[in-house]
């Protein structure tokens, strides 16, 4: 299983000069964590991928201090060392699935845009539940 993040959200790691720190938020990320039914724990082991063939394997991590408009406060932790370079991968971002009822809700979303506090028309749940904050 394959997580989408964009790459270009990398950072240096303020608490280690060898690890990255990848910021996980945005539709993408969202979706696709939507579509394998996969809510975000500390300590998780992921494998994430983009468009361009980066692919890297991280550590689950969550920053109160992070949470603002743009970021969910939830990103991966790596070595830079484990980057690869593979053969780019395709992302299915004509899906968004309802993480709870598994209804298609990117039609709901294209009519009334993206803004991080949506609900599932269906059944209520939050479209972030995947990227809601650890309790």
């Amino acid at each position: 299983m394959l997580i989408y993040a964009d790459f270009n959200g990398l950072e240096d790691s303020l608490v280690d000069a060898d690890m990255a720190v990848l910021d996980l938020t945005g539709y993408g990320t969202l979706a696709s964590l939507s579509r394998h039914g996969v809510q975000l724990r500390v300590g998780q082991r992921l494998a994430f991928s983009d468009f361009d063939g980066l692919e890297v394997v991280g550590e689950i991590g969550f920053d109160s201090a992070r949470v603002s408009e743009r970021s969910s406060g939830w990103y991966a932790r790596f070595s830079r060392g484990e980057i690869k370079d593979v053969s780019p991968r395709e992302h299915d971002f004509a899906t968004h699935l309802c993480f709870k009822c598994r209804n298609d809700l990117k039609p709901y979303l294209d009519k009334v845009g993206r803004s991080f506090v949506e609900t599932c028309p269906h059944c209520g749940t939050p479209v972030m539940a995947p990227l809601l904050p650890p309790n």
